[in-house]
Parts: structure tokens; C-alpha cells; sequence
């Protein structure tokens, strides 16, 4: 359960979350200000540095390099700006009542920035990294070094991306490909030798970002994600530890200019005139690439989290259903191998939502490049190698049938676009279903989860069968017709039908009213006896650790505090989920494998029904999804009455009367 309260407030989760309080005016003075440690200073003004008061009668310090000692200095732009200071001896209300300084021409001298493992470093931290564990993961040559400063002062932060992760020896649900040596070919535009940063603290995953940027570009020379941090600008009422804007990503870029450490940039952003249009234009990211420019981008994966695009396979077809983004992800804890790479959908990423301080937009992004200076030529090759081994089933025999759909399109909403020869739209188009399929995907492992059985670590529910949906806004009605289907109670409805009976009938979003709309209309059409409960039923609809009965909504398998969502499917009963994928999307949970590490959630995996199944090469109707990224990133902004943990679970009541009892639904 700690990890909950540690990680809602993680990542850049902090940019969000401003609904549960974080940050807020009564967190204790000292949480607001820099730790104590030797960080660069970016800005000095009015006794201020690093958001860190300092005491008018402070001790202040200057290294001395020919005399090897620290002397007596003062405080001023000259000695503060551009050099690394350490802020301590604070009271209680964090005023600093010393101050160390160490002049950046100096650092090298000082610390060893090349330092990837220091013995000790991560025996403290939550979860603790023990020593040979770190020298493997932290010394790989892919592995941008977090140097002496980060190891023996800062150490690593409680549930990062240096410390939040549970590798496994054999991948299973992800493809585990070698993104550091991939080179490019006819389909495929890659950064190589592109290195990763893992993110040392829950909230500096922008700061990562640009620290791996800063790497490639051969300019870091040596700073953190916590050095870029200082660099952001002061928000007047904020604190040091906070999640990153746009538009400060950009200050670190200028500051660095303006402090001699690197030249010039060259920046672009989603903010700019007509620049959020250009993430929808796939060969715009290509070229970029090509040109050896990576991209920045902002997004609700995990939360609100920053990750960087370096690389886009176009799987050499004309449509954009099957690219495949390769990304450098400071928080990659999840795929079971935290190398710092990770694949992404490109329409899934491009169709994404940004929720910031609870303001939502796209995806946003940023590319920076030195403005002189920058050469690159691609490295070319075998790009990434097919696997023969990842045989796909691409049979519709586990889909229901689409039956009376198209003359409900007909009936109901007759004026919908985009029809195929099938008389349907939406992933259901007649000629665009299966169009993104690839056997042998070398990017998406393959599974036959319709025949899949549960065993000691997979709960699943076989046999359940996918539907893709008719129109581009039936996820939701689509969602409830598979979970009818599951209990024989489908009565010959179509999503499209079922769409009519919620909310007027009219088209657009399904809001979690009009999913009990829905249950509601089968009641009392087909005198049905589907009973429901939503997340408005937990204790605390829309908090870090929710409960109906005994049992937590972001809980996994721990014999003392037991999930819900496992408890369910051990039930045989589904939950539908609506959330920020697809910029808005309902899916059903239909599996969950804790990968036999009940005490620990990062390795967990859920097995969905996704009503839009087109980007992960193969249309059976099935994705999977790391759970923690579902619970701790779980927004759904197109509900504004309902804009987090939204999910409804429906099942007809005489079939389980002890869920019921166990739930207390009477």
C-alpha cells in the first residue's frame, strides 16, 4: 500500500494531481525546497536559491582548487549562478543556515560523472536495489551514468525509474529487441546508440527526457535530471519537487544557452502556430529522425509522463494503423526489462491526451537541436529483425458475429461516414479490418488468449469472445455488448443498437451514465436482471486507494490486501473500463497475470477486450496493458462528471449472488 501514496504523487504524476492535494499549502515548508545535496543553480534572487530560503547570517562556502579546501565566500549572481550548490543545516521551516558552493569548472574534479554504480547507493531507497543488481542494470552500455553526485549524495529516489522496476529473466508478453544497436532500413528510422536515462526521482521524467537529448547530442557533460530541475525557471507559490510545463522544458534549453554550457537551439513545440498539428504527420517524425532529432513527447501514459521518440517504423505500408514508435521512457519499470526502451502505437500516442495542473490537451511535444554544429548521417541496416518464432492466430473464430448491424447503422444513424463494403465503419470497416495485421511482428507478441486457461499467475476469462465496433464513438456500447455476449444474455443486440438506448441516442462519447443507461434498457426490454456498480460505489471514487468490500481497485494479488480486479475475474465476471487511451476509449478487462510476483504490481499484466483493436498487428480483438499504467495513469477527461477510475461491472445477479453478497450490492 505505501507504494500508492508514493507513486500518485510520482512520475510526473505531480503535474496532475493537484486534486488529491499535492504540493499543497500543508506539506511541510522543508518538502518544498532543494535537498540537500550539490545541485546547479540556475537563478539567485532576494536570498532564494533552488526555491530554498537562505538564513541572513548563513554560513557560505566557496571550493578552492588550488588549496583543495572550501573558503569563506558571499552570496551574489557571480558566485551562485551557473555553479553547483549545497543548501543545508535547514530549520524547520527549510531556510538554509549553510551554503556550499562548487564552481562548474570544477565538477569534474570534484565527482565522477562517469560513475554508473557506487556500492551502497540504493540499499535505502524504497524499493532498495542491492548492489549487484545495480552494477548490472546501471552499467549496460545503452545507460546514460547518473555520476558520483546522484549515487553518493541523492542516492536514488523512493519509487522511480531507478528503483521501481521487477525484471524478469524471460520476457514474456513483451518483445524484448535490442533498440541500442538497431539500425535503420527501408521501413524503419532509428536513432542508434541512441543511450537511455532512467528518471532518479518520481517527478523528473521531462527533466530525463532532456538529459538523454542533451546525451545524444554530446553536450550533457555531466548534468542530471535534478541539475536540469534548477534550470526550469521559479513558479511563484511552487516548490522544487514538481512535475514540468511545456514551456519550462523550453527555459532548460535556453538556460543552458544563457549559462555557456551548450550553444544555441533550434526548438520546436506543440505550442507553437500550427505546431500540434505536426505530430499527426507521420512523415514530419520520420524526417525529423532522419535528420537526427529526437521528440520529446508529453502524454497520459502512466499519468501525465514524459517519454522521447527515437525511432518510427512505418511496417512499409501507406497507412498509419501498424507504425510503430520506438521510445526512450525514463520510467520504463513495466515491460519486465527496465533498459529504458520502450514501443509505443503511433496513432495510440498521436490520439493522446495531456492533463496538466487538470487541464487537458493533446499530446504535446518538443524537439530541440544544437542550431550549428549538428551533422548526422543514419546508420544503416537490417532495421529491426522479424521473428519467426511469434506465429500469430488470425482466424475471426474468436469474434461474435456482426449480424444485424449494418441495417442498425441503416436505421439508426444513417448518416454515418466512412462505411465499408460491409456497411459498417469504425475498426469494423469492411476492407480496413485486419489491414494492419503482420505475422511475425518482431514489436507485438502474439497470443491465443480466446483458448488461453487460467493458471497459478494468469487469471483469465476464456473463451471470451471480441467485437470490433461499427462507428468511430461505439467503444462503450461495443464494451457492453461483449460482456452481454460473455453471459448469453446478448438478446441480438448490436452496439449500435444499444447505442440508441443511452444518452438521447445521440452520437459522441459514452459517459459512465450512459453505460448504466444501457443495463438499464436490457432490464427493462428483455426483462433482464443485470445488477452493476461503478467506481461512484467505492469508498472513495476517485482516490489513490479505493474499496468496495474488502477489496482495493489498485491492488494486485497480495494475500492481505487483496485487487478487485482479480477478485472479479476469479468470479468469471469482466469489468469495463473507460479512460484517456484513444483520447477517450472504453476497453474490457478480461485477464491479469501477476507474473508470480504477488507482492510486487510493476510486472503485472491485464489482458483486454479493445473494441478498436488496429495498431498492435494482429485485429483479434485483444491488447495487453501494464497494469500499474492503467491504475496510475486511469483519467477519463471526456466524463467530466466522472474523470478518474471510470469503470462499471455488470453481471446478472442470479448468477452471482455471492459476488453480490461479498460486495454488499443489495
Amino acid at each position: 500500500m505505501k507504494k500508492l501514496t508514493a507513486i500518485i504523487v510520482s512520475l510526473s504524476m505531480v503535474l496532475m494531481f493537484g486534486l488529491y492535494g499535492c504540493g499543497s499549502s500543508n506539506k511541510a515548508e522543508a518538502d518544498k525546497t532543494a535537498p540537500e545535496h550539490f545541485i546547479l543553480t540556475g537563478e539567485y534572487s532576494d536570498n532564494l536559491i533552488n526555491f530554498t530560503e537562505i538564513s541572513d547570517d548563513a554560513e557560505v562556502v566557496m571550493w578552492d582548487a588550488e588549496s583543495e579546501k572550501f573558503k569563506e565566500s558571499e552570496l551574489s549572481e557571480e558566485t551562485i549562478v551557473g555553479n553547483f550548490t549545497k543548501l543545508s543545516e535547514k530549520d524547520e521551516n527549510g531556510v538554509a543556515g549553510k551554503v556550499e558552493i562548487v564552481p562548474y569548472e570544477d565538477k569534474a574534479d570534484f565527482w565522477d560523472e562517469d560513475a554508473a554504480w557506487i556500492e551502497g547507493a540504493g540499499i535505502d531507497s524504497d524499493p532498495a536495489v542491492d548492489d549487484e543488481t545495480g552494477e548490472k542494470v546501471f552499467s549496460a552500455e545503452y545507460r546514460i551514468p547518473m555520476g558520483e553526485r546522484i549515487l553518493s549524495g541523492f542516492k536514488l529516489g523512493d519509487y522511480s525509474g531507478t528503483t521501481d522496476f521487477a525484471n524478469v529473466n524471460k520476457i514474456n508478453y513483451w518483445s524484448d529487441n535490442d533498440y541500442y544497436h538497431a539500425t535503420s532500413n527501408d521501413t524503419l528510422t532509428m536513432l542508434t546508440g541512441y543511450k537511455t536515462y532512467l528518471q532518479t526521482t518520481s517527478w523528473t521524467c521531462g527533466l530525463s527526457s532532456i538529459a538523454s537529448v542533451l546525451e545524444w547530442y554530446g553536450v550533457r557533460d555531466g548534468l542530471n535530471d535534478l541539475d536540469l530541475a534548477a534550470l526550469r525557471g521559479a513558479k511563484d507559490g511552487d516548490q522544487f519537487a514538481r512535475g514540468t510545463d511545456l514551456d519550462e522544458m523550453v527555459n532548460v534549453f535556453h538556460k543552458l544557452t544563457d549559462l555557456g554550457i551548450t550553444g544555441e537551439w533550434d526548438i520546436i513545440t506543440s505550442d507553437d502556430k500550427d505546431g500540434a498539428e505536426l505530430l499527426y504527420d507521420p512523415e514530419w517524425i520520420q524526417n525529423q529522425l532522419k535528420e537526427g532529432h529526437p521528440i520529446i513527447v508529453g502524454w497520459n501514459s502512466y499519468g501525465a509522463h514524459y517519454q522521447t521518440i527515437i525511432g518510427y517504423d512505418n511496417m512499409g505500408t501507406e497507412d498509419t494503423l501498424d507504425d510503430v514508435l520506438i521510445i526512450m521512457d525514463p520510467y520504463d519499470t513495466t515491460d519486465q526489462d527496465n533498459d529504458g526502451y520502450t514501443i509505443e502505437s503511433y496513432e495510440r500516442l498521436s490520439s493522446g491526451l495531456f492533463t496538466m495542473d487538470s487541464e487537458v490537451s493533446g499530446t504535446k511535444f518538443i524537439t530541440a537541436a544544437p542550431a550549428e554544429g549538428w551533422k548526422y548521417e543514419q546508420t544503416i541496416g537490417d532495421g529491426i529483425n522479424t521473428d519467426y518464432d511469434n506465429a500469430g492466430v488470425f482466424t475471426d473464430d474468436n469474434k461474435m458475429s456482426y449480424g444485424k448491424t449494418a441495417e442498425d447503422i441503416k436505421k439508426y444513424y444513417p448518416d454515418t461516414e466512412y462505411l465499408g463494403d460491409n456497411g459498417l465503419a469504425g475498426a469494423a470497416t469492411g476492407g480496413y479490418e485486419r489491414s494492419g495485421d503482420h505475422n511475425y511482428s518482431p514489436y507485438y507478441k502474439f497470443f491465443d488468449f480466446y483458448n488461453m486457461e487460467s493458471n497459478d499467475t494468469l487469471k483469465i476469462l476464456t473463451h471470451f469472445k471480441t467485437l470490433q465496433q461499427s462507428t468511430e464513438w461505439t467503444c462503450g456500447a461495443t464494451s457492453a455488448a461483449m460482456v452481454m455476449n460473455w453471459f448469453n444474455m446478448s438478446e441480438g443486440e448490436t452496439d449500435v443498437s444499444l447505442a440508441k438506448h443511452r444518452q438521447d441516442g445521440d452520437t459522441g462519447a459514452t459517459y459512465l451514465s450512459g453505460m448504466e443507461e444501457i443495463f438499464t434498457y436490457m432490464n427493462e426490454e428483455h426483462d433482464q436482471d443485470w445488477i452493476w456498480f461503478t467506481n461512484k460505489d467505492l469508498d472513495d471514487p476517485e482516490g489513490e486507494e479505493s474499496y468496495i468490500g474488502d477489496y482495493c481497485l489498485q491492488a494486485g494479488t497480495t494475500e492481505d490486501w487483496y485487487g478487485l480486479i482479480p477478485y472479479l475475474l476469479e468470479n468469471d465476471i469482466p469489468i469495463m473500463i473507460g479512460w484517456d487511451e484513444w483520447g477517450g476509449h472504453w476497453q474490457v478487462i478480461v485477464g491479469y497475470d501477476d507474473m508470480g510476483t504477488p507482492d510486487a504490481t510493476q510486472d503485472d499484466v491485464l489482458i483486454l477486450a479493445d473494441a478498436y483493436d488496429t495498431t498492435d498487428h494482429n485485429q483479434d480483438g485483444y491488447v495487453i496493458e501494464s497494469f500499474e499504467r492503467l491504475v496510475y495513469g486511469w483519467y477519463s477527461s471526456y466524463d467530466e462528471d466522472n474523470m478518474h477510475n471510470e469503470f462499471i461491472v455488470a453481471f446478472p445477479k442470479s448468477q452471482h449472488e455471492d459476488v453480490v453478497k461479498a460486495l454488499d450490492l443489495n
